[in-house]
């Protein structure tokens, strides 16, 4: 679909555990969740593998909820290791008000967006998220990686946890606006740059260094996906975070940027 042009639906695409998938339309525009919404996710097994999707378009719209590594069944459901969605636009992403996007444990969301206009998600975006009864005896880990993003990089509202012991990281851009930020029981929110030189690659096959990082410069937070630099974050960082709410202990902490 490389030459596709026009406008191109996925809707319905529900717990796709197919293991990686590349959807390469860069003159077309791509709508996910015309009619009903998409979920992307992985099974738990000895190999821990690792569910890529990938979205490369003109512009992406997201027009209903996206789900990232949900567990798959009735009840609890099967357990699932991780899930990296990727969505990549030369133009505009943008999601929907009513468009939901949730993060379980084991998910990252990568944006990377070339154009200087913004990144729009209107829809919550709500990381850490509890889908089974009990899940909240378990803590959860999820990323967001925005360095990517050229222009602003906007979240009309972002909530982390729900009523679990949620650990979230954002990877932020040049600048971030946070207009909503549900911080809720027991949940933690890490929001980085970047070092110079990237992140040490812990993939199996590939004990290389995709841009080697400086042993100099110290990090606390590992993202649970390989970056592959360069980055737009950097020392003059900016995240505004407009309104704040907290419930019991919830954390919020920043390295390396200002924050507002």
């Amino acid at each position: 679909m490389q030459n596709a042009v026009g406008t191109y639906n996925l809707s319905g695409l529900i717990n796709f555990t197919g293991g990686d998938l590349d959807v390469n339309m860069q003159k077309a525009t791509l709508r996910l969740g015309q009619f009903n919404g998409n979920s992307f996710t992985s099974f738990k097994d000895s190999a821990d593998r690792t569910t890529r999707v990938n979205f490369d378009a003109k512009n992406i719209l997201i027009d209903n909820f996206v789900e990232i590594n949900n567990r798959v069944g009735s009840g609890a459901g099967r357990k699932a290791s991780s899930t990296v969605l990727t969505l990549k636009s030369s133009e505009k992403i943008t999601s929907r008000e009513n468009a939901e996007i949730s993060l379980y444990d084991g998910a990252t969301l990568n944006l990377v967006s070339s154009s200087n206009q913004s990144v729009d998600l209107y829809g919550k975006v709500w990381m850490g998220r509890l889908q089974y009864v009990g899940a909240y005896l378990a803590p959860s880990y999820s990323t967001i990686d925005t360095s990517k993003v050229t222009g602003e990089m906007n979240f009309r509202h972002l909530a982390v946890g729900d009523q679990n012991a949620a650990q979230a990281g954002i990877i932020a851009n040049k600048k971030t606006n946070i207009g909503t930020l549900d911080l809720w029981q027991s949940a933690g929110l890490s929001i980085i740059t970047p070092p110079e030189g990237g992140y040490e690659s812990k993939t199996k096959d590939n004990p290389s260094q995709n841009n080697p990082k400086n042993d100099a410069q110290k990090t606390e937070i590992q993202p649970t996906q390989v970056i592959d630099g360069p980055f737009a974050g950097g020392k003059d960082t900016v995240v505004n975070i407009f309104y704040l709410n907290t419930k019991a202990d919830g954390t919020l902490r920043a390295e390396g940027l200002k924050l507002h």
